[in-house]
């Protein structure tokens, strides 16, 4: 599993997405720019420059595509802890109505603390 390959490849895993996008486009650039060097050398680079232009345009589109969905899930999870807390709030001042019409000593009343008290202790994993 060594050699210079392998050492590039650690090497680069300690990067961030925009430098590895970064490394990629200089690369296709450097190729590009000494096309005739290369060409003279044996290695004609012009499917290498084209292969890494499309792979960094798809990972353009890829990282844009995850940023949105990273932003979509973040607003449905405000949602829907909004949505627990208007529950919650909801039916605890229906509490404070029932208690109110009834009181403390009403057995609906002794019922909802009991529902209370099991919320308040911690769950036993079955």
């Amino acid at each position: 599993m060594g050699g210079p390959h392998h050492l590039i490849l650690k090497v680069m895993a300690g990067l961030t997405h925009a430098q590895q996008l970064a490394f990629a486009r200089e690369i296709s650039e450097i190729l590009n720019n000494n096309a005739a060097d290369l060409v003279a050398a044996g290695f004609d680079p012009a499917l290498k420059v084209v292969q890494i232009q499309t792979e960094a345009q798809a990972a353009e589109l890829a990282e844009a595509n995850q940023q949105q969905a990273q932003a979509v899930a973040k607003q449905a999870t405000r949602d829907a802890v909004e949505a627990m807390q208007t529950a919650y709030k909801t039916a605890s001042a229906s509490v404070e109505i029932v208690t109110g019409l009834f009181g403390k000593e009403h057995t609906m009343v002794q019922e909802i603390k009991k529902v209370r008290g099991e919320m308040n202790r911690p769950r036993r994993e079955e």
